[in-house]
């Protein structure tokens, strides 16, 4: 079970999720596209899309799973701003064969077990506490956080006049054991530990 959201938010549409990501796509490469199928989606369900599509795009390393069926867990630390978005991201989904399993975790020594942990603005203060207990593993850390990336996570959302894009540590992948594919590394700003950026 994930947290509960903190607002009520619409349902995506399964069959839209391939259009949603395409729009997404085409705003962070900068094209400008010609007529969208669907309108384009709002802040969390594209960012929810994004999540499910950076597992497509990043490996991780085999003894991150205690066996070959383990599940594929994602969890959300702190207010969950997906609604339902995030559930119907994933829906029906699999990471490189693994199930993926949506997941509360309270202890935060619990969350090496996790493979994609997003923390939420609400917990801006705890990033330093959090980012240390995930040094070197491999999970895949994601937030929104001012200067996440920077700070040592792995990938991080931000702004771009009302669109979604992120940023992306790639000492931080190096020192998680994750391996990144350079698909994705084509739509990212790319930044280090540390800098003014």
């Amino acid at each position: 079970m994930m947290p509960q959201p903190d607002t009520t938010r619409r349902t995506i549409p399964r069959r839209h999720a391939i259009e949603m990501l395409a729009v997404a796509v085409l705003m962070l490469a900068g094209v400008r596209a010609a007529a969208a199928p669907e309108p384009v989606p709002d802040e969390y369900t594209a960012k929810a899309t994004f999540l499910w599509n950076f597992t497509r795009f990043c490996e991780w390393p085999s003894n991150a799973f205690t066996s070959p069926n383990a599940p594929f867990i994602v969890t959300v630390v702190g207010k969950n701003p997906f609604g339902s978005d995030l559930a119907e991201a994933f829906k029906g989904e699999n990471v490189h064969g693994h199930p993926i399993q949506l997941k509360t975790v309270k202890n935060v020594d619990d969350l090496k077990q996790c493979h994609l942990v997003f923390i939420a603005a609400s917990e801006k203060d705890r990033v330093g506490e959090l980012l240390a207990k995930l040094k070197g593993a491999p999970v895949l850390t994601v937030s929104e956080v001012e200067r996440f990336g920077q700070r040592g996570g792995l990938v991080n959302f931000y702004m771009d006049n009302g669109v979604p894009k992120f940023q992306i540590n790639l000492n931080a992948f190096k020192a998680s054991g994750l391996n990144i594919q350079a698909k994705l590394l084509r739509l990212a700003r790319i930044v280090g530990s540390d800098t003014k950026d």
